[in-house]
């Protein structure tokens, strides 16, 4: 049976079938195969797609929740901006309200004020010729056989036995007080008018004995090199004669209390204005500062230590002499009749 069976086999249309067969198998075997890579392979683009989906997927909802986050800041600062102008209008409201409150509270004041001081004014007038046999101050002291002259913001002017004497409300009993209607702010504001008249009377009397000294210097140094008066029958001198060294100074003191000496305790301004009829400097505090040519007057500012000294030199170029000078509590070193 074996043998017969392996003879059968061994036969070629046998052999032929048996190699068609292995072939068949082969083949399909190999076509399975690769089935199966293209089938993964398939498989693997498919899950890259779907990664790739995935990626874009949240890429997109993270782009519009970005977009939303921004929109909401947007609105936000939108809202912030709103609330911030609302804000802004509603404190220029309040702001141009307060300005108009305040600028009607200034007019009702100012109308008060010019009441007032039309009150004063004709309460002042009309005490003009009262007569006081005695009168007694707030500091003790008693007057009499007064008469009423005037009366301004600051007091009331009486005339007595030995002249007229304004005496300040703030020393005058409290009938005479409300009688004109005393106001401590229109005093004040008198008292300082009356600070800006006397110094500009200062520094004028200041400008005009400074003008007339150079006047008087220019004089005496044209009469020097001309020798006599051309009425004189004598012959004049050819031999020049030698002209005196003069100079003058003047300081003019910013904030004085009254016209004359009285001065403020404290730094002040100097206005320092000079004249020579040589070449010269001004000496501040020791210290040399300008110099002057012949005949030029020159003008130069300087303020004082903190206590208000100082002391203003004119010396001459030529020999140091000392020309003019002043200081804090000696006004000039030389009177007018010494030119």
């Amino acid at each position: 049976m074996t043998m017969s069976f392996a003879k059968y086999i061994t036969t070629p249309l046998t052999v032929s079938l048996l190699s068609c067969l292995l072939l068949s198998s082969c083949d399909v075997d190999w076509r399975s195969r690769k089935q199966i890579e293209e089938e993964k392979k398939e498989q693997m683009e498919h899950e890259q797609t779907l990664r790739e989906l995935e990626a874009t997927r949240r890429s997109v909802e993270a782009s519009k929740a970005l977009e939303k986050q921004k929109a909401a800041e947007l609105a936000a600062k939108r809202a912030a901006e709103e609330a911030e102008e609302k804000e802004l209008e509603r404190q220029r409201v309040e702001e141009q309200k307060r300005l108009e409150e305040e600028a009607r509270l200034a007019e009702l004041q100012l109308k008060e004020d010019q009441y007032r001081e039309r009150q004063r004014l004709q309460a002042c007038i009309q005490f003009k010729g009262r007569k006081f046999a005695s009168l007694t101050l707030r500091n003790g002291d008693t007057l009499e056989n007064l008469k009423v002259t005037s009366a301004d913001a600051i007091g009331v002017s009486f005339m007595h036995a030995h002249g007229i004497k304004r005496i300040p409300f703030t020393n005058l009993p409290d009938e005479i007080r409300e009688a004109c209607h005393y106001d401590p702010e229109a005093a004040k504001r008198r008292e300082k008018l009356e600070l800006k008249y006397k110094q500009a009377q200062y520094e004028a009397a200041h400008k005009l004995e400074m003008l007339e000294r150079e006047r008087k210097i220019k004089l005496k140094q044209l009469t020097t090199l001309s020798g006599d008066s051309p009425s004189s029958n004598t012959k004049p001198s050819t031999t020049p004669k030698a002209s005196t060294q003069q100079g003058s100074l003047t300081v003019t003191v910013s904030g004085i209390n009254q016209l004359g000496r009285d001065y403020k305790r404290g730094q002040k301004l100097l206005k320092i204005r000079a004249f020579a009829n040589v070449p010269a400097y001004i000496e501040f505090n020791g210290e040399r500062i300008v110099t002057l040519q012949p005949f030029v007057a020159r003008e130069v500012d300087r303020m004082t230590s903190l206590t208000g000294q100082y002391k203003v030199v004119l010396r001459s170029v030529k020999d140091g002499a000392i020309l003019d000078q002043e200081s804090h509590n000696r006004k000039t070193g030389l009177s007018t009749s010494e030119l």
